[in-house]
């Protein structure tokens, strides 16, 4: 009986002391991080120039949609009968310079989505996979096309914002 009570108090010790050690390595912790942004922050010039940079990159990276105003009709050949393709696109553009680019190059673009999808199969539209692939086809055909304008990519992604087959 004297070994389970004397084995008791030094497990419960035990626990007052890892929560002591927590603690204390919680605020060493916290002291380190404050000492750091202290020491970070006392640049003065230093700190506003690498603000700025930071803002112009952050700028840069910005994410913009541009919509393309009207939507692309196509007519898609199958055996029975035709269908009508109807797509309504929207290009994912980083940075305000590269949405600019693509608002005055937009009747480029739609000329690259069109002549990349003017020969696409019906079986491709019934399935997922096929979607996804028709608008990687587009976006690998406006990328090379704005490359060929530009000399970079511009657009990096196209989202589908309609996908009508009739």
């Amino acid at each position: 009986m004297a070994e389970e009570a004397e084995l008791k108090s030094i497990s419960g010790g035990g626990k007052k002391k890892l929560f002591i050690v927590v603690g204390a390595v919680a605020l060493l912790l916290v002291v380190g991080l404050v000492v750091f942004f202290m020491m970070g922050s006392g640049g003065g010039e230093d700190s506003e120039s690498s603000l700025e940079a930071q803002q112009k990159l952050m700028e840069a990276n910005k994410i913009y949609y541009v919509a393309i105003p009207s939507p692309i009709v196509l007519k898609v050949q199958s055996k029975p009968k035709p269908h009508i393709m109807q797509l309504k696109l929207v290009l994912m553009v980083r940075g305000d310079e590269n949405r600019q680019l693509a608002e005055h190059h937009l009747p480029a673009i739609l000329g690259a989505i069109t002549d990349e999808l003017f020969e696409l199969d019906f079986a491709m539209l019934q399935t997922e996979q096929g979607k996804i692939d028709i608008k990687e086809r587009a976006q690998r055909s406006v990328q090379a096309r704005m490359k060929q304008l530009e000399n970079k990519p511009v657009v990096e992604k196209i989202l589908y914002d309609g996908f009508i087959v009739q």
